[in-house]
This record gives C-alpha cells, sequence and structure tokens, in this order.
C-alpha cells in the first residue's frame, strides 16, 4: 500500500517510528473501545414504542391506555390521533424515484403546497412530493421552489393571508405605503373668554 518506508541508519529515527507506529495502534483500539460503549450506551436507552389502547371516545378527545413509564396525560385531542393504516398483507410499498433533472440533478415532482411559514426570516413551504403521502410532506426553502412556481402561485391564490415573499414591489412604492400622520387637532384656542348666558 503505497510507498514502502525504508529503513532508516540512524536509530533514533528507527525508535520514533515504532513509538508513532504503537500510538497509532493504541488510538484506533482505544476509539474502537469507546464506539463499541457508545452504542452499548445508546441501546441500553433505546426502547420500542410502548403499545397502547384507546379506551375511551368523547366529542373532541381520545383517552389513551398508556403505560406507566409515559409521564404524559392520557387524554389527547382526536386531531392528535389517526387509525394507523398499514401495507395490506403480502403488500409492497414502492415509492416513485426522483425524476433527473436538466443538469443531471434528481428531483422529486412537487404535488401541491400545503402551507407557509417564516423560520428564521426565511419564507419555507410545506411541500406535498407526488406519489407519496402526508406524513412524508418536507418543509424547503422557497429557493429549493423555483421549478415549480405554479404550484406556488396557486398555494397564495388559495390562501392570500399565508406569509409570502414580496415580490415586484420597488423601494419607492413601498416606502409610500408608511408615511407619517399629519396632526389634526387644533391646538389653537376657539374663545379667549368664558362666555356665559344670563
Amino acid at each position: 500500500m503505497g510507498v514502502e518506508p525504508f529503513l532508516s541508519k540512524a536509530e533514533a529515527a528507527t525508535d520514533h517510528t515504532v513509538d508513532l507506529a504503537k500510538v497509532l495502534e493504541d488510538t484506533r483500539k482505544a476509539l474502537d473501545k469507546a464506539a463499541e460503549w457508545m452504542k452499548a450506551s445508546a441501546d441500553a436507552t433505546h426502547s420500542d414504542a410502548p403499545s397502547y389502547s384507546v379506551v375511551s371516545l368523547k366529542p373532541n378527545a381520545v383517552e389513551l391506555k398508556l403505560p406507566k413509564t409515559l409521564k404524559i396525560h392520557p387524554v389527547v385531542n382526536v386531531s392528535r390521533v389517526k387509525p394507523y393504516k398499514g401495507p395490506l398483507e403480502g403488500q409492497t410499498i414502492t415509492r416513485p424515484r426522483p425524476v433527473v433533472g436538466h443538469e443531471g440533478n434528481e428531483e422529486f415532482k412537487v404535488d401541491y403546497i400545503a402551507d407557509s411559514h417564516l423560520k428564521r426570516n426565511r419564507l419555507e413551504y410545506l411541500v406535498h412530493w407526488k406519489g407519496y403521502h402526508d406524513e412524508d410532506r418536507t418543509w424547503e426553502p422557497e429557493s429549493a421552489l423555483k421549478t415549480a412556481p405554479g404550484a406556488v402561485r396557486d398555494f397564495h391564490h388559495q390562501n392570500p393571508s399565508a406569509p409570502q415573499k414580496l415580490c415586484g414591489m420597488d423601494s419607492s412604492l413601498f416606502s409610500s405605503l408608511f408615511q407619517p400622520l399629519e396632526n389634526f387637532t387644533n391646538t389653537v384656542p376657539t374663545f379667549n373668554r368664558l362666555e356665559v348666558d344670563f
């Protein structure tokens, strides 16, 4: 492997090389031991999802029968619970493969946009990908959706109050939106003395 080191005539250089090889071997053993310890530690705290069952249904809430180890309130809103619909027996799940774009990059097709929000002053969209389920939706930055302007336009047409980027507005028009208000109150008195009728 590579260039084989030649034996030096200097005894100190040979001793130093042997010492470095020993240090390297000890370091590798210590790293392997640390990796095993971390794996054992992580596996000890890991547990499978606990089983639960629905005890009672209320109009807007579901009471769950949970194990005692879970220290959470057992009553949750029905919007937080949905029945599991797994694949049928013997059914294999196939996901659509990404489309290769014009630059050779893999791209997924946007089916529609479900939501938008500002995160750290950046506009992000919740994208529903074509051929995928609701749980596969992802938050994508606005810059990643340049290939799907129609989906963005449709989303903002259906949701005009959703956060969106202001585009096509120059600074003069933007500054004209915010002008100081004039004071319309009259500070000059209308009469100089009090007039009283007897």
